[in-house]
């Protein structure tokens, strides 16, 4: 189907999570309203994608393969500072120090799993400073 109507992409958003599940729901969900989505199913490929792109924000796992989340978190904070990220974890005890970790490193916020699409929307929004859609 035709349409005349330029396409405006959204901001640009890194998706980090081992779980493909999880990582296509996210990208999913956030491509529905607009936003562009790199996918990383791993902190290496992540760390990989950060150099090499320009993200609007970055929403990760804390734990991933070959890199965690927080040393994605160091890395972003440290060589794109103003970047906002969000961590996202499990309710295993060992995920939840990771999340505080998260926090402490510079996360803005942080999400045990699973979350509703509307909040993790409204968090995307809201890291983003009002840019995208909010859901309705």
């Amino acid at each position: 189907m035709s349409n005349n109507k330029p396409h405006v992409a959204g901001p640009a958003i890194l998706v980090a999570h081992a779980s493909a599940p999880e990582r296509d729901w996210l990208a999913d969900l956030l491509t529905s309203r607009g936003y562009r989505v790199t996918r990383c199913d791993n902190g290496l490929d992540a760390l990989r994608g950060i150099e090499a792109g320009n993200f609007a924000l970055v929403l990760t796992a804390v734990s991933m393969p070959e890199s965690d989340g927080l040393e994605l978190i160091r890395k972003v904070v440290q060589h794109h500072a103003g970047t906002p990220i969000i961590a996202m974890g499990s309710a295993d005890p060992i995920e939840q120090i990771y999340l505080r970790s998260a926090a402490a490193l510079g996360a803005a916020t942080t999400y045990t799993m699973p979350v509703p699409a509307d909040t993790i929307l409204d968090g995307v929004h809201e890291a983003l400073g009002g840019i995208g859609q909010r859901i309705e």
